[in-house]
């Protein structure tokens, strides 16, 4: 659902329809909460299962963007001639015209406030709270969706890694800020840039990755993260680095236990290369399995 809030505040009082997926039981290829929008153009983002069942909800939100009239659609095992899911699933979709809290809960999320947006499916009315959980049930009648501010992932300098992983991290869902001081570089970063890591609040959801071999940067980068109990804390550099950076972090008063917690070589799991993509997605993968 988060990821057509853009979408959706770049055109808002455009007429149109969002279906979500409010409820599921077996096998089915997406998750509670996945939505689509549906514009009055015939413009569609999101999907609900990536089938067949898709086709239909936009035909049901075409219809409800004419009458104005919510519609709940459930969708099971595919008879001879209806659509349904071959995985043996079955799908419950609300699709109903764009509402105002639904406005205002994205404009929540998308500047990475903490909302919950409850429906009442048996009424069709909306309410929002402010506060933190990230999620999506559906309790009696209710649906309720919970959106906590992205976990955040820092980036201490600018290199050839710095936008694969900036990117790459951006879809999985992170907040990415790249830390870099010298503007030549930070110049060359298509995310967030910040000059000094102090300005940062970093707490058990955040994750710390270093790329910077400098003695000045790297060691001050990795304590705050320990200090912080960052639940990732990456640093680069060769097998050699990594004993002369130990030795430098027990000299600022590291413990066993954080030196236990940094992954360096940053990405080592690998992926059978090392070109800078390469090293993108093996520190990604470090990244999903922290946040697990």
């Amino acid at each position: 659902m988060r990821s057509i809030f853009p979408d959706l505040l770049e055109r808002q009082g455009e007429p149109a329809a969002i279906a979500t997926l409010v409820d599921k039981t077996g096998s089915a290829p997406l998750p509670v909460g996945s939505a689509m929008v549906v514009w009055r153009d015939g413009t569609v983002r999101g999907w609900i299962s990536g089938g067949c069942v898709d086709s239909d909800v936009v035909a049901v939100a075409e219809r409800v963007l004419l009458d104005g009239v919510a519609e709940i659609r459930e969708y099971g095992p595919p008879s001879l001639m209806g659509v349904g899911l071959t995985c043996g699933g079955q799908l419950r979709v609300l699709v109903e015209p764009v509402y105002p809290e639904l406005l205002t809960a994205a404009a929540a999320v998308v500047s990475d406030r903490a909302v919950t947006l409850s429906t009442d499916l048996s009424t069709g009315s909306h309410s929002l709270s402010w506060s933190s959980g990230e999620g999506f049930s559906l309790h009696g009648s209710t649906f309720v969706a919970g959106f906590a501010p992205r976990p955040l992932l820092v980036i201490v300098s600018a290199t050839a890694v710095t936008n694969p992983l900036a990117q790459l991290a951006s879809s999985f869902g992170w907040r990415v800020v790249v830390v870099e001081h010298r503007p030549v570089f930070a110049a060359q970063i298509s995310c967030d840039v910040v000059p000094r890591l102090d300005g940062l609040v970093l707490d058990r959801r955040s994750a710390v990755a270093v790329l910077s071999h400098d003695p000045m940067v790297d060691v001050p980068a990795i304590m705050a993260a320990f200090a912080a109990s960052c639940g990732y804390v990456g640093a680069m550099g060769s097998a050699v680095t990594h004993v002369d950076r130990v030795r430098r972090l027990r000299a600022a008063g590291a413990s066993d236990g954080d030196l236990a917690r940094l992954r360096s070589p940053i990405g080592s799991a690998g992926v059978g290369g090392r070109s800078p993509v390469e090293l993108a997605v093996a520190i990604g993968v470090e990244l999903g399995v922290a946040a697990v």
